[in-house]
């Protein structure tokens, strides 16, 4: 679900999450009536809101999951502390800077910043994980500039503005680990449940592409460098502007949708082909594969990471939401540090080939997660028929393999 901005409109799309959005629109309604302080009280009402501040925690999901029912309910509904926080800014700033009603902004300038995870969330970029590492940071900046404030005599607008953007950034954190509260009851993550068919999917992808790839290996010659010629491919097929304008394209017609979303699905393959071939590549420059301790294959490696994206953005039930645009942009940019790492690996950094491959194999479950999610669509396409076939042909191929 999302709200796009009207024609002439320049305020960002906000996109909302099947997630967090009900535990945003409670902490947004009470933020944005809460009156600052003012009269009499104003001193007392801002040394407790920098009180508020200064003991902002980080939503630890480790002490969160072991709460009882009710905690939970009542910890999803308090937003783990973001409402208060928010309020406490805001009445902060009204002392400061007394023109100045930061309530409604403040709300809204929260859902801007879950609605930009949200949208990586849609690219396949990030699933609603939440690790207690992200609010650690925020909670600490927020104790120090509270400490800072209550003892100056003067406040700038830029202590001010630095307290807003970490009190949104921790806040932000709260909402998405209290949605997942109450989706999951677990802090740390809110996945869909694993279902055979989409795993089965993810492993006949996965070996879809090895197959690919080890066409695409045999055909360099002895003595060039694998690696680097599939990396640069893979950056040149990134770059074709044919491709861009495919995703640019929104087809109007049902039957038209199905070769739209055919030849969508053959640039990630492509993609996903070269890729495969420079992550097995990287193989020989390093003692042990990166992926080898926890997955033994590369295969298995890549059909595991891939549903990790599938199932931990909840992207399996809504494959039509998918971003393409944006996830292919997304390996373009991210696939240049993939080239300094290997530069590094050549100039005899140890480190520099580990790194190229994690970051190769990053992009390459994401391009499977891609190629999964067009296959969805198109089963659920009336003009994808064939399709659907073909993918209860792929179930039907696994089970007699595991048998």
């Amino acid at each position: 679900m999302h709200q796009r901005p009207r024609s002439g409109d320049r305020s960002p799309e906000i996109v909302e999450s099947p997630v967090w959005s009900e535990t945003l629109a409670g902490v947004a309604s009470c933020v944005a009536q809460a009156n600052a302080a003012t009269g009499q009280g104003k001193r007392f009402a801002v040394e407790s809101a920098l009180g508020t501040i200064g003991s902002a925690d980080p939503c630890f999901p480790e002490a969160l999951e072991h709460k009882s029912a009710a905690e939970r309910a009542r910890q999803s509904e308090s937003s783990c502390g973001a409402t208060e926080l928010l309020i406490a800014v805001a009445t902060t700033w009204a002392h400061h800077r007394p023109a100045v009603n930061k309530g409604t902004s403040l709300a809204r300038l929260l859902a801007r910043r879950l609605s930009s995870h949200e949208q990586a969330v849609l690219a396949g970029e990030l699933t609603y994980a939440v690790s207690d590492r992200e609010a650690e940071k925020p909670a600490t900046r927020l104790r120090q500039l509270a400490a800072s404030l209550s003892e100056a005599e003067e406040t700038s607008q830029a202590d001010l503005i630095a307290l807003q953007e970490s009190a949104l950034e921790l806040a932000a954190v709260q909402v998405r680990a209290s949605g997942n509260i109450a989706m999951s009851s677990r802090a740390g993550e809110a996945p869909e449940a694993r279902s055979t068919r989409v795993d089965n999917l993810a492993r006949a992808i996965s070996a879809e592409i090895s197959t690919k790839a080890t066409d695409t290996l045999r055909r360099v010659p002895q003595g060039h460098d694998i690696a680097a010629l599939h990396l640069g491919s893979c950056l040149r097929l990134l770059s074709a502007r044919s491709i861009i304008s495919q995703f640019d394209s929104r087809p109007s017609a049902e039957s038209e949708l199905e070769t739209h979303l055919h030849d969508i699905r053959a640039a990630w393959v492509d993609l996903a082909g070269l890729e495969y071939a420079a992550v097995a590549a990287l193989d020989g420059d390093l003692e042990n594969p990166t992926y080898e301790e926890r997955f033994g294959d590369l295969m298995t490696a890549v059909a595991e990471g891939g549903k990790n994206v599938l199932y931990g953005g909840r992207l399996v039930s809504r494959p039509e939401a998918f971003r393409g645009s944006k996830a292919w942009s997304a390996q373009a940019s991210t696939l240049t540090y993939a080239v300094e790492a290997y530069v590094r690996g050549l100039r005899e950094t140890p480190s520099g080939f580990v790194q190229a491959q994690l970051v190769i194999l990053t992009r390459l479950v994401r391009a499977v997660a891609a190629i999964a999610l067009i296959d969805l669509r198109r089963a659920q396409s009336p003009a994808g028929n064939g399709h659907k076939k073909s993918l209860k042909m792929s179930d039907l191929r696994m089970r007699r393999k595991r048998l």
